[in-house]
Order: structure tokens, then sequence, then C-alpha cells
């Protein structure tokens, strides 16, 4: 059962306890529908038949229905019933957890942290979460820790996408495990985990964020294959695509562009790249979403670490030191750290010298070592000779070196 139908079932035993009865024939349905339209929703009794299961109905209910009947049981609309299933669901799950905060993004932060700190709690923590799938909804999709998609955190993932089945959801995880399998340098994986993405449609479901990381998929994954055809037929889609999802870019810490471009810094397009960075749709108006401070403050930081990768992947070292300079690594959000520090000390080795390089050619193996990218080995092993961002077409064996 999918989280949507969860929410409808626990919508109906709030019908329920508020009709002060089961609803379990037409005369309960027409008296609903009575009480319905005294409120201003005409819901029709059938409709109310085919909700409780009076008659066999495998379909779905739209947004009126759904409205109308959590207004009944005295929220808002549907979306607010579900909002305060969630919170409650937190507030048990924190409190069995050994916490207690109406700060869900603090908890989950610190739960972020312990994580990183522990392996094991990594599985534990898992194993709690099974029984409340809000909580699991909210964790993974709030807080991926891409620090750890190249390890045993693909399992959240996998059971995420056990309850979560529309197309936004399916990008969302595939995309992260793509990105593990490729920085793990597992190529069956990145085959299935593409494939999925892939075959699955950029419906109007799909948000801004996550159109981006189809497309940043496909694209990486035919630079990869060594197929250009197939490289510029999705390079021409997503340029078109763009144009749709310029209102949620202006909106957005991150662009669509951005969203693109922490792909293609893994290939060799210079020129699309040096497009992305140039056409980048700049941020208009304040992003209303209920992010805290400093979730935004780590988005603008990995934009910054994006920006130098690229300009210096394109030959711009004055505004590649730029973007470096301005980064400040402490206000990367937990569970991100790592992934983007080891893309910022690459860059920042080409601007220091012999001692530092040293400190940083340490921090990248921690690094390294950490997360399973082994991807970066082949940065490693030429750290004795001097290293450049403008690299070969990758060969067929994507391990054979490192791109960047």
């Amino acid at each position: 059962m999918g989280i949507e139908e969860k929410d409808i079932q626990q919508l109906k035993k709030s019908v329920t306890e508020k009709f002060g009865k089961e609803i379990r024939n037409s005369p309960d349905c027409n008296f609903l529908s009575s009480e319905l339209s005294s409120l201003g929703y005409m819901v029709h009794s059938q409709t109310l038949r085919r909700f409780f299961g009076v008659i066999k109905y495998d379909g779905g209910f739209s947004t009126f229905t759904l409205d109308a009947l959590a207004i009944y049981t005295g929220f808002k609309n549907f979306s607010h019933f579900k909002q305060d299933l969630l919170r409650n669901e937190l507030d048990i799950f924190f409190t069995e957890f050994g916490g207690k905060s109406d700060d869900f993004w603090d908890m989950s932060n610190k739960l972020c942290r312990q994580i990183t700190e522990s392996p094991t709690m990594l599985i534990s923590l898992h194993c709690k979460m099974m029984k409340y799938p809000l909580v699991r909804k909210f964790f993974i999709e709030e807080h991926p820790m891409r620090d750890m998609i190249a390890g045993a955190y693909v399992q959240y993932f996998q059971d995420y996408l056990k309850f979560h089945r529309n197309n936004e959801a399916k990008i969302f995880a595939y995309s992260f495990m793509f990105m593990g399998a490729f920085l793990s340098e597992n190529p069956e994986f990145m085959e299935l985990y593409h494939r999925k993405i892939a075959e699955t449609e950029v419906t109007e479901e799909v948000s801004m964020v996550f159109a981006g990381r189809k497309f940043g998929v496909q694209l990486l994954y035919s630079w990869l294959k060594g197929d250009d055809k197939m490289f510029q037929e999705v390079y021409a889609e997503m340029l078109v695509s763009r144009r749709l999802y310029l209102p949620g870019s202006i909106h957005s810490v991150f662009s669509f562009e951005n969203v693109i471009l922490e792909y293609l810094i893994f290939t060799d397009k210079t020129a699309e790249i040096k497009w992305l960075i140039e056409n980048n749709t700049e941020q208009k108006i304040p992003d209303c979403s209920i992010l805290p401070e400093e979730r935004l403050l780590s988005h603008a930081e990995s934009l910054k670490i994006l920006c130098a990768v690229a300009y210096f992947k394109i030959g711009d070292r004055e505004n590649s030191l730029q973007y470096l300079n301005d980064v400040v690594l402490d206000n990367l959000y937990c569970g991100c750290t790592k992934y983007f520090s080891i893309l910022y000390y690459i860059v920042k080795y080409d601007f220091v010298g012999k001692e530092e390089k040293t400190k940083i050619k340490e921090n990248l193996k921690n690094f390294i070592e950490d997360t399973h990218f082994s991807f970066y080995n082949n940065w490693m092993k030429k750290k004795g000779r001097q290293v450049s961002f403008h690299s070969r077409r990758l060969a067929a064996n994507h391990g054979s070196f490192c791109p960047l």
C-alpha cells in the first residue's frame, strides 16, 4: 500500500469517527452527502459509496472530494490533513527515539549526524523507520545523504520506492542511486538505474529539480557510453523542456541549469557546460518553501562549488578561484559535506602550494575511503603529476581514469 492509500485510509477513519458510526450502506452515504452539502460541498452519494467501499471501485478520487472530507473532519483541506498525520507520526517517532522537539528539521539533522558517525546507527534507524512510513518519506526526501549513496544507505531508497510509485519519486530515488553506482564504479547498477530513469516520463507532478535530474542522468550516461548522438538528442530535449521550468528556477536557489550542471561537470562537454553557466536562470523571488535557513545556506554553498568546478573545466581560472574563495565548507549540510568537499578540494589543489597540496591529498584520501567513491582514486593515483580538469573522453571502463 502506497503512502497516498494510507492517507486515504486514515481519512476514512477520521470521517467515520466524526460521523459517529461505520459507513456501510447507501443511507449512510446519503446522509453524509447531505452533511457535506450543508458545508457547501456537493459530493454525490455515489462517490461516497465508492470511497467507503459500499460498492467496488478501484479508481482514484478527486482533490475536491478529498478536500471536502478533510474539511468535514476539521481541517482546511486534504493537504493540511496529511501534514497533521505527518506531524503526529514524527512526534511519536522522535519521542520513541529519545528526543522531543517541535523542530523536526533539527531532530532529523541530529539523526543524520549520528548516522554519519556510526554505521550501525544506519541499520538500526532504518529498522525503526519501517513502521513509520510518513517519517521514512520525510527523512529520505528532505535529508538525502549524498555522502552515503555508495553504501548501505541505498536500502533507504529501495524501501522508499516500495511505497512511493509516482514518477517524481522514481526519478528522485533512481537519480541518487545512479550517482552512487557511478561514483563507486558499478556499471551494472548504473545501467539498471539509467534504464529506470529513461523509462520514467516527466509528468505534471515532476518538479523542476527532478526533471533536471532525469536529464542530467541521461546526459552523463550517454557521454559515458560514448554515444554522442544520444547525448545531443537528450540535450536538445532538455533545452526545450527548460523553458517550462523557468518559473521554478526564478523561485529556487538551485536553477534547472544548476541541476544539469551537477552531472555535466563529470564530462568533457565544455561547450555545454559553458552554455549552462552563461545562461543560468538567476533566483529573482525568495524561496517560499519550508526549508530552514541552514539548508538554503548549504544549497548556496554547494552551488558555489559546482560553479568553481565548471569554470575550471572551461579554462576560466579567474572565475573558478573567485567562487572557490567564497566557499565556506562548514555551511554544507550534514549528509552532503564529503560529496561536495571532494569536488572543492580537487579544484583547490591546482591553486595552492606544495605544503597545502599534501594536506589536500590526505583529506581526499579520507573522504574517498569514507564514501566509497572509488571513482576518484584515479585522481589520487595522479597526485604526483600535474592534474588537469581538461580530460579525454572516458573509456568504456569509466574507472580507467578520473575525468575531473
